[in-house]
């Protein structure tokens, strides 16, 4: 049986969620972060036969002319056509215009036939075991060099919350990204600073950040769950990635994950044909598992879509 469940606050323990633990996507603050850009969070799941519910969790937007729905994390269970099909069915109901599933900190990797008109996207994430003894060990012989130089320049680790911090790590996002469009990279140079206050401000995300001479050179932000750390953007400026504070920031910041009693930390993903990103992420030793993903999205039909989202708003 599929079920549908709008969540709301203490209605519903999301440690129950099947992986939560490890998916920062599955969190409580993750959804506040959601609800405070104005999304409505969504339980989305099947009833087995022995009456456990297994969920997985899908975010509503609503626009002025469009409705998307869209499903960070994909469930951590064999979902069947009969899921996605009523998937489907949940969002003609709900007056969805666009529907876009995703597989950031997902197990699974291949997503099945959803709709005829959708687009895929393959995609990589890079997985470092935290647990494992040789962590960092047998690392590419120029991540090795650049680490070494980060510690000779004198680099420290700080982690942050304020809104100051924010505004840093978004300028050296920009940063980073104009360099890789200068090299002619297809990359976007808008940043969303209101996502990024809101992700820090519930508690979702946390700011890993490279200092030298009291100067942030580089930064991460990192969402966490209680096993997990997610590197959700990074930038570096210029004078960072000379004295190799981006590879020094990935190492300090797992050790100091392995320190809390972390599990795995997520690299993040790369677009396919991404050779450079990838290349950066799998050289960090032997205990990096990269994970083949997907990502897709469905412009689904408008006919009478908006007679349908007035009469969804005006409940």
């Amino acid at each position: 049986m599929f079920l549908a469940h709008e969540y709301t606050d203490g209605d519903f323990d999301l440690a129950d969620l099947p992986g939560s633990e490890s998916n920062p996507f599955f969190t409580k603050s993750y959804f506040s972060y959601r609800r405070e850009i104005g999304d409505t969070p969504w339980l989305i799941g099947i009833e087995k036969d022995n009456s456990q519910c297994l969920w997985g969790v899908v975010f509503i937007t609503t626009g002025r002319f469009s409705r998307w729905l869209e499903m960070p994390s994909m469930p951590n269970f064999l979902a069947d056509n009969h899921y996605w099909n009523a998937l489907l069915g949940f969002c003609k109901q709900q007056g969805v215009t666009n529907l876009s599933i995703n597989s950031y900190a997902s197990m699974e990797g291949e997503i099945p036939i959803v709709h005829s008109a959708e687009k895929r996207v393959s995609r990589s994430e890079y997985l470092l075991n935290l647990e494992d003894p040789r962590l960092f060990t047998s690392m590419r012989k120029g991540h090795k060099h650049n680490l070494s130089k980060a510690r000779k320049a004198g680099l420290q680790l700080i982690r942050r919350v304020d809104t100051e911090a924010v505004d840093i790590h978004a300028q050296l996002m920009a940063d980073s990204m104009l360099r890789r469009k200068h090299r002619g990279e297809e990359v976007t140079t808008d940043i969303d600073l209101t996502s990024l206050f809101s992700m820090v401000k519930t508690g979702s995300g946390e700011l890993f950040q490279a200092v030298l001479d009291d100067m942030v050179v580089s930064s991460n932000l990192i969402l966490l769950s209680s096993k997990a750390g997610y590197n959700q953007s990074q930038g570096s400026s210029l004078a960072g990635t000379e004295c190799g504070a981006a590879h020094f920031l990935i190492h300090e910041t797992g050790l100091a994950l392995r320190e809390e009693g972390k599990r795995v930390f997520n690299l993040g993903g790369t677009q396919q044909h991404n050779d450079g990103l990838d290349r950066f992420k799998t050289g960090f030793g032997v205990t990096i598992e990269q994970r083949l993903l997907e990502s897709l999205t469905v412009e689904l039909k408008r006919r009478g879509v908006g007679r349908l989202l007035r009469s969804i708003l005006a409940k």
